[in-house]
């Protein structure tokens, strides 16, 4: 099996990557070692950035059809009752990560990519100068052999691929934190509106999305979360306890699906190239939850690595030069998200915030509007409903 290009992981970075290097005309296979659609955890809140980038891909009617919540206004809160409330500029879609990652793949499927799941990419092995040799292994159990010109890494945030990034996130000493996802039916006065809540020991965000159904999504540190093992009753209750507007949302709640948890999620430095690939999404790096432009993050960055590798294919570039200029694009879009998103989680998540939010009161529309600006990217401008 020969490609242009294999691109590993059929997450939202590496399926949009997959169709926009298909319609540029190139031979490429997506392979996806989970079963599809894999459920991971996420905020599923799709900004309006992440909305121009999908009807830019032509699949924003069809999720459209999915009947997403549309959100229109931001709810933040804070121990001993502060909040805040920040109407958005553009309105953004609730939208479970089944659901997108379904309509993705599927799209991939009708721009002629090789779409393969259940296929662990076992091991790489060249370089972008002279090609790669991937070795996989598919629901049969046979190890098999693939060629590819290229190899996009979209392969989230823990993987054997690339080996080196991931063996630097591993030995970073940082905190650590645990992630945790679960739908939730209920509280129908509860319309348009994604909620965070701040509490000692991590936050949580709360959004409607398709089927009338809850999007729970928490990162919690792992000192807070570790003592409670999977008991999830009795984390709910703890995080509950530390922020009574959690509270109150909470008592309305009933849960319709299992918790799935991911750990440990570590905000590293990570990198756009990695073992000589180009990597996108998660894979590159992590972005804060809570700035709501994960996901558009990872479509954007599926747009870099594609134009990247058009030059490549085209004879503009070198390899050596266009993995030189895709992180400088990485850089140009996403440095300024990853470090006003650190400074505001580091900010956000200290005991002394409350007492600072009494100080800045009058100032915080003003404040909020400001995070919103310097943790997501560029509105180009799409209808959003």
């Amino acid at each position: 099996m020969k490609y242009d290009v294999a691109v590993v992981g059929a997450g939202p970075a590496g399926s949009a990557s997959a169709i926009l290097l298909s319609r540029l005309g190139f031979r490429v296979a997506l392979l996806e070692r989970q079963s599809f659609p894999p459920d991971k955890v996420c905020g599923e809140f799709l900004s309006a950035e992440g909305i121009d980038d999908l009807q830019q891909l032509g699949i924003a009617s069809t999720l459209e059809t999915l009947h997403p919540e549309i959100i229109r206004q931001s709810h933040i809160t804070f121990p001993k009752g502060r909040s805040l409330r920040i109407n958005l500029e553009n309105s953004g879609w609730g939208l479970s990560r089944r659901a997108l990652d379904t309509a993705l793949f599927q799209n991939a499927m009708e721009n002629q990519v090789q779409c393969m799941a259940r296929t662990a990419v076992l091991r790489v092995e060249g370089n972008l100068r002279s090609g790669y040799r991937l070795y996989l292994r598919r629901e049969r159990g046979f190890e098999e052999k693939m060629e590819a010109r290229a190899v996009l890494a979209a392969t989230g945030r823990w993987s054997n691929l690339p080996e080196k990034s991931d063996r630097q996130h591993a030995a970073s000493p940082q905190r650590r934190f645990i992630g945790i996802k679960a739908h939730f039916r209920g509280a129908p006065d509860f319309r348009r509106t994604v909620e965070l809540h701040f509490f000692a020991g991590g936050y949580c965000g709360l959004n409607r999305v398709e089927r009338d159904e809850v999007n729970l999504c928490a990162l919690l540190e792992e000192d807070f979360a570790t003592p409670f093992s999977r008991d999830w009753n009795t984390l709910l209750s703890a995080m509950a306890r530390e922020n009574h507007h959690l509270k109150d949302r909470l008592e309305c709640l009933r849960r319709c699906s299992d918790f799935v948890l991911t750990s440990p999620v570590l905000f590293g430095k990570g990198k756009p190239v990695a073992d000589e690939m180009l990597v996108v999404g998660d894979a590159s790096r992590f972005l804060d939850p809570f700035s709501g432009d994960g996901i558009a993050g990872a479509i954007r960055s599926a747009r870099l690595a594609a134009s990247a590798l058009r030059r490549f294919f085209s004879g503009s570039q070198t390899a050596e030069e266009v993995q030189a200029e895709y992180v400088r694009s990485y850089q140009k879009e996403f440095h300024h998200r990853f470090f006003f998103s650190n400074l505001v989680r580091r900010s956000l998540t200290l005991g002394w915030t409350p007492s600072l939010f009494t100080a800045l009161e009058r100032r915080l529309p003003v404040l909020g509007r400001w995070v919103v600006s310097h943790t997501r990217g560029k509105y180009l401008g799409a209808k959003t409903v």
